[in-house]
């Protein structure tokens, strides 16, 4: 099952061009049914840690939100940009900078700067509470602001990624002791 995720990260790392790519990808707790599930109202909050652009955080924030529009199994999700403070619920979380897949959903996740303007790490997560039922550690390419379009791409990739319809790492997102499964 891992090497079926690793081959989903390789494949998606090959859809992220000019410089973005996505190394490693976790769908331990993830299913489509609770992406749907988490998407009920229409939005997704979307907390965003660091910011490798010139750009206040306000205005990269919610470019980050626009960029991720479409990218979620549910059409027409709204992704939210939303406070820090309140990290509980299901919710999208991007930090540049560095982070890792044990604090990214914590109340506080460790981050690291991007230079300004350079190409850096970014690690995305799909939370429930603390917990991260996807996650996603990558690389950013060097963006002139927040609507550039390779970063926009690059967003959208982590998306769909994010947010696949089935677990990759599930046949038909079974999960262990299931009666039928194909």
């Amino acid at each position: 099952m891992r090497a079926l995720a690793i081959l989903l990260a390789g494949s998606l790392a090959s859809a992220c061009t000019d410089g973005g790519t996505i190394h490693y990808a976790d769908y331990g707790r993830y299913s489509g049914s609770t992406a749907y599930y988490a998407a009920r109202t229409g939005y997704m909050p979307l907390m965003v840690y660091g910011n490798p652009t010139h750009a206040s955080q306000n205005a990269f924030t919610g470019a980050m939100a626009r960029a991720l529009k479409g990218t979620h199994l549910v059409p027409g999700v709204e992704f939210t940009p939303a406070d820090p403070a309140v990290m509980r619920g299901y919710r999208t979380v991007l930090a540049f900078g560095s982070s890792t897949e044990a604090a990214i959903c914590s109340s506080a996740p460790i981050t690291a700067a991007t230079p300004k303007g350079a190409s850096g790490p970014l690690n995305a997560a799909f939370c429930l509470d603390a917990e991260p039922l996807s996650f996603l550690s990558g690389a950013i390419p060097a963006a002139n602001g927040p609507e550039d379009p390779v970063l926009r791409q690059q967003m959208a990739a982590i998306g769909h990624a994010l947010f696949p319809p089935n677990n990759p790492n599930r046949s038909q997102d079974c999960w262990p002791g299931a009666l039928k499964c194909l």
